[in-house]
């Protein structure tokens, strides 16, 4: 018997900054959202997420595919048209549900999958995404806080050697893409999510609508949890039987 490569193992948890008795989950409904394409979604950083989701006792779990979403970042990475965009981040998100099947399948709680045109279907989405670019035109910090999070997002792109377009219109791209991600969070609240997880912190546009126009009035709902990953060293490993 001779030792191949160890398998991965990755352990989720709430950073301290996130730490919550695990009682105040009993009963709550938790809305995860994936990001498609992006690494954390998937194999062991996905395992881990699922781990951890059933040890903190949620009640239930609705998992928000953000698929045609992702259609900006197509764009921006290559010549794509809007349409072709959104055929591709569509059939991303069919491959994340069939992929990730025999992983959130073992969910030990209620669960439901949603993606990201059940908003833009929604007969409220208009008037909140008229509202939001209203806002953007109108309000200087919300304003502010696109334009920061929008070039923070285009410059990783191009750090990354991710982007095909020049810096307008990736930058105008990345605006369009958070500016439908704040109209839909207006209606997430109807639905009754009492905490929102994603591997890394809620951006500045989000945070901003938040704290303004969702929990004055829904201080129950979609309180942000965010996830911290620990890669483990493993003991056991795969072995290759020789003769």
């Amino acid at each position: 018997m001779t030792e191949s490569a160890c398998e991965k193992k990755v352990k989720a948890s709430f950073p301290r900054s996130n730490a919550i008795n695990k009682d105040e989950f009993v009963n709550e409904h938790v809305m995860l959202l994936i990001s498609v394409g992006k690494k954390k979604h998937y194999n062991h950083y996905f395992k881990a997420t699922i781990e951890l989701i059933n040890k903190s006792n949620f009640s239930r779990c609705t998992m928000l595919v953000c698929d045609t979403l992702q259609r900006y970042n197509l764009m921006m990475e290559s010549t794509d048209s809007a349409e072709t965009a959104i055929l591709k981040s569509k059939a991303m998100g069919d491959e994340w549900i069939q992929r990730n099947k025999a992983i959130y399948t073992n969910l030990t709680m209620a669960y439901n999958i949603i993606r990201w045109d059940y908003w833009l279907i929604q007969d409220n989405y208009n008037k909140k995404k008229i509202f939001i670019e209203n806002l953007f035109k109108q309000d200087k910090a919300f304003n502010q806080a696109i334009i920061t999070t929008a070039h923070e997002y285009s410059g990783r792109q191009h750090k990354h050697n991710l982007r095909a377009l020049g810096d307008d219109a990736c930058l105008n791209l990345s605006v369009s893409y958070l500016l439908e991600e704040c109209a839909a969070m207006l209606l997430w609240p109807h639905q009754q999510y009492h905490y929102e997880l994603y591997p890394s912190e809620r951006n500045f546009a989000m945070t901003y609508i938040y704290e303004k126009f969702i929990r004055p009035g829904y201080p129950s709902l979609l309180k942000p949890l965010t996830l911290r990953f620990k890669k483990m060293k493993t003991k056991v490993c795969a072995l290759d039987e020789v003769n």
